[in-house]
């Protein structure tokens, strides 16, 4: 009987404890997020106060670096993870085809060498490409000869044209012969001297006539036989002038369009031949066309007409080479897969359902975290953003570029995306570190004198950016330990177990 009694005695000092405990650790956390409560003046709130306080000596203040900011309303941008990949940059990531068919002759490089722009990556012998350059050779051989003919027809109007003005002066024929004796006339020299000739003659022949017929030595008429004839030779080398003039110009007229038409041929010529080898020339038409030496149709290297340079369109890295020596190839075959991998892309895809909240735009920097590299985070800025929401997907594709002069990344790797969902106006926000956990609670330690501080359960909410927002416990301008709040959080933890 008395063990009976012994045992319900002890049952009632435990349950007894039990909610002496229960009712003290509900009064500490009240004490804890109700300030109010501490300053009651009570004993009781002096108790729990002391038990939530905790004071450092001036030499642990001073090695902990304790950072105090008061609680401000501000913006918190929440932002949310979602995976992405590693890619190349597509503006600088491409397959080097072949120019034309033929046979590679020579291969210059392997996977993971380092070119620079405009460096031999292969040799081509194009039998195609040897007949565009021996038609670029003949075309500028024909070109040349049409604009010698234009200049000489040039030359021949302005000459015809100065003998045609000096006839009408009826200038001696000695002189005038003598004159002309070393410019170009064609077979127009004898055509016109030869009227002249004929001119001068009948007019010396009816100088006499009328002479002799003032003498009565010639009857009237054949003074006016001899006029006619003066006349009708007058008339002929007039012809003649007008004639010569005619044909002079109709020559010129055709030699410079011959001489235009062959250039025409030729350019049409040059343009084929730089199409064939991708001269970037032939791209960017503010730049005049190449020469015929600067596309290999040179008549000093014949025998290397139909050799054919494969060149690298810019610097970078061989990523992968599909064909070897004395392989044949056709026209827009992949020889190569040239990359710069300086700069990479980072591929990341965002729900339809997610967008609405998303606030991305283009040039905007995300953090890119890349759990190969012991989530090492790194800084990518949006390049542009799909326009598009994919059918299989059913999300909307962002890419950002990241540096990657120090060759880290690899395309492929797996990444995750720190993205931007919401922004929530004049909210109460603390730095992420001031904000600790014990037992589930979240708290942190307010300032109320210069070493010494209070531990306050807070709720909090969204995070981002580094400051979590606090939608209870606080108001603004609460003095919050930014920095040192572990330090805090450890000397409580040991003042509570002693």
């Amino acid at each position: 009987m008395r063990r009976i009694v012994l045992v319900a005695v002890v049952a009632v000092v435990v349950v007894s404890a039990v909610s002496f405990g229960a009712w003290r650790n509900r009064d500490a956390e009240h004490a804890a997020s109700d300030p109010s409560a501490t300053d009651s003046g009570s004993e009781t709130g002096n108790v729990l106060a002391e038990e939530l306080t905790v004071s450092l000596p001036e030499g642990k203040l001073s090695a902990a670096g304790i950072q105090v900011e008061p609680v401000q309303l501000g913006t918190l941008t929440h932002r949310h993870s979602v995976p992405g990949r590693v890619a190349y940059n597509d503006n600088r990531h491409i397959e080097v085809t072949a120019p034309t068919g033929g046979i590679l002759t020579e291969i210059c490089v392997k996977p993971g060498d380092q070119v620079q722009a405009g460096q031999v990556l292969a040799w081509l012998n194009s039998p195609e490409i040897g007949s565009a350059r021996a038609d670029v050779l003949q075309r500028t051989s024909a070109a040349e000869i049409a604009q010698q003919l234009a200049s000489r027809a040039r030359m021949l109007e302005q000459n015809v044209n100065a003998l045609t003005g000096q006839l009408k002066d009826d200038p001696d024929f000695d002189t005038l012969q003598k004159s002309f004796t070393d410019r170009v006339l064609g077979n127009l020299r004898d055509s016109l001297f030869g009227a002249y000739s004929r001119m001068q003659l009948a007019a010396a022949v009816l100088k006499n006539s009328a002479d002799l017929a003032q003498s009565g030595a010639l009857s009237e008429k054949v003074v006016q036989e001899r006029q006619a004839e003066m006349q009708a030779a007058q008339a002929a080398l007039e012809s003649q002038c007008e004639q010569a003039r005619l044909d002079v110009w109709k020559e010129r007229s055709q030699a410079e369009a011959a001489a235009l038409d062959a250039q025409r041929r030729l350019e049409i010529a040059r343009q084929h031949l730089a199409s064939l080898l991708l001269n970037e020339s032939v791209i960017h038409t503010e730049m005049d066309m190449p020469q015929a030496d600067a596309l290999g149709a040179s008549d000093d290297d014949l025998q290397n007409l139909s050799r054919v340079p494969v060149p690298a369109p810019f610097e970078g890295t061989i990523e992968r080479r599909t064909f070897s020596a004395t392989e044949r190839v056709r026209p827009g075959d992949s020889l190569f897969v040239l990359a710069d991998t300086r700069t990479l892309w980072i591929t990341a895809e965002i729900r339809e359902n997610d967008w609405p909240a998303v606030s991305i735009r283009t040039g905007q920097t995300l953090q890119v975290m890349v759990p190969a590299f012991g989530d090492v985070t790194l800084d990518a800025k949006v390049d542009f953003i799909g326009r598009e929401v994919s059918t299989e997907t059913n999300a909307i594709p962002i890419v950002a570029t990241i540096d990657n002069s120090d060759g880290r990344l690899r395309p492929g790797l797996f990444v995750r995306v720190s993205v931007p969902v919401g922004v929530k106006q004049d909210v109460l926000t603390v730095p992420s570190r001031s904000v600790l956990q014990h037992d589930g609670q979240s708290f942190v330690f307010v300032s109320e004198g210069p070493n010494r501080f209070r531990r306050v359960n807070v709720e909090t909410g969204d995070e981002g950016d580094g400051i979590v927002e606090v939608v209870g416990g606080l108001k603004a301008g609460a003095p919050v330990v930014t920095n040192g709040a572990f330090v805090l959080k450890s000397e409580l933890l040991l003042e509570s177990e002693e």
